[in-house]
């Protein structure tokens, strides 16, 4: 449970204390930024912004936890381990956003197959050079804005392997960028996953593609992607393989929003 221990008003940002422990409103008409102390179990501080000046709190390392505008509370927990927002996790976690194959776009020439999966299946097969579009996706409202993004392949394998060690490799072309605000430009990574001598057909593997940097991104942000098979390293697979969607993986922190277009 948490008990009344202080209400006060401050106006200049600072370092919190222990004995400051309880409901603080910030006074400013300019922009202030309040340091959580060094962790210790049952800590809190409810920050309340009743002027206009921003308000940022902070854990003790000067990452930010919260922006609050003028009006605005939250609530700031400690677990001994961890600074945390109520209503949010002690501890981010992972979610993904899945963006499905069936659904994309593809070009004239450089397409992928459709394919024979199994009896009632069918799923898309990439040869060499061939690519889709993806639909965008906008970046969830429960991500820890600012952390990277990891994007990856899924795969299904498409026949027995023989002997011969294989590999396969594909291409991520993306752009990012935020509301308001010009997208980053087109960049890509790769990624080439192992198929193993003698591996069984209809096999799922993980492709890691690689990390976008988050920094400075708020949800909202909107993701465009391209998925393009290309040579790899090694010998290819027998069969070209089923593409079954591109994941990006993402940490959060909180269930989602707390307005419709702010953290």
């Amino acid at each position: 449970m948490i008990r009344q221990r202080n209400v006060k008003e401050i106006t200049t940002g600072a370092t919190l204390t222990v004995s400051q422990m309880g409901d603080m409103f910030c006074s400013s008409t300019s922009a202030q930024t309040y340091k959580m102390p060094a962790v210790s179990d049952g800590l809190w501080y409810r920050l309340t912004n009743i002027n206009a000046g921003i308000v940022t709190a902070t854990n003790p390392s000067d990452v930010a936890l919260k922006v609050l505008y003028q009006d605005e509370s939250c609530l700031f927990l400690n677990n001994g381990t961890n600074w945390y927002i109520a209503g949010g996790l002690k501890t981010p976690s992972w979610n993904d956003i899945y963006i499905p194959l069936a659904a994309a776009k593809v070009p004239a020439s450089n397409a992928p197959t459709w394919s024979t999966y199994s009896s009632n299946l069918k799923s898309y097969t990439f040869g060499l050079n061939d690519y889709a579009d993806l639909s965008t996706v906008e970046i969830l409202h429960n991500w820890k804005e600012g952390t990277d993004i990891d994007v990856h392949v899924h795969i299904i394998t498409d026949g027995d392997n023989n002997a011969t060690a294989r590999k396969v490799k594909y291409q991520i072309f993306y752009d990012i960028g935020d509301m308001g605000e010009q997208m980053a430009g087109e960049a890509n990574f790769s990624g080439e996953e192992d198929i193993p001598a003698n591996e069984p057909d209809i096999t799922h593997h993980y492709i890691d593609i690689g990390e976008i940097t988050g920094t400075n991104y708020k949800v909202g942000s909107l993701l465009k992607l391209r998925v393009k098979r290309i040579a790899g390293t090694g010998v290819e697979p027998i069969s070209d393989p089923f593409v079954e969607m591109i994941g990006v993986h993402y940490q959060i922190d909180t269930l989602g929003s707390r307005t419709e277009f702010v953290k």
